[in-house]
């Protein structure tokens, strides 16, 4: 009973995290050796119950028995399907080792703010080089924070 929990929880937190890219598959293992992949073109809705799941996308309907299922996880589409063209003025956001937010597109005047959750400001140490801007989560405890940039675009971090 444990495992199923177990299971459910990670399906459902995978879903609501993981399945947001546009560009993945849902891939599921079964104990019988067959791989069953779900090309998600939008958010799937989950519904979860004692003895299985199952997933709605789009038209697409795929329900799964837990003790006839191995593994799901998620994977991009191979390097060669066509990927849409970046655009010049996107801002990414990477995370290094829990210790430090790498901000690229953006300028070296950027304003760069974090918060905590409750909306207090922290400050965190920072360096810009070119179109990049390092933040240190070092001094960071452990916990959720908000990080801004030029009062424009907000992002979500998690520190464990």
């Amino acid at each position: 009973m444990l495992k199923k929990l177990l299971l459910m929880i990670a399906l459902a937190a995978s879903m609501t995290t993981q399945a947001q890219n546009e560009y993945s598959t849902l891939v599921v293992e079964t104990k019988s050796g067959t791989t069953l992949e779900l090309s998600l073109q939008e958010r799937p809705q989950v519904s979860i119950g004692t003895a299985g799941c199952t997933i709605y996308c789009g038209d697409d309907v795929t329900s799964y028995v837990y003790e006839e299922v191995r593994k799901f996880y998620f994977k991009p589409y191979s390097a060669t399907d066509i990927a849409a063209p970046k655009a010049e003025n996107t801002i990414s956001v990477s995370m290094i080792d829990q210790s430090k937010v790498i901000i690229s597109g953006v300028s070296e005047s950027s304003k760069i703010r974090m918060y905590t959750l409750d909306g207090k400001a922290i400050t965190s140490e920072t360096s810009a080089n070119g179109n990049e801007i390092t933040v240190s989560l070092d001094a960071l405890a452990p916990g959720t924070y908000i990080l801004n940039i030029d009062n424009k675009q907000t992002f979500k971090l998690l520190k464990r």
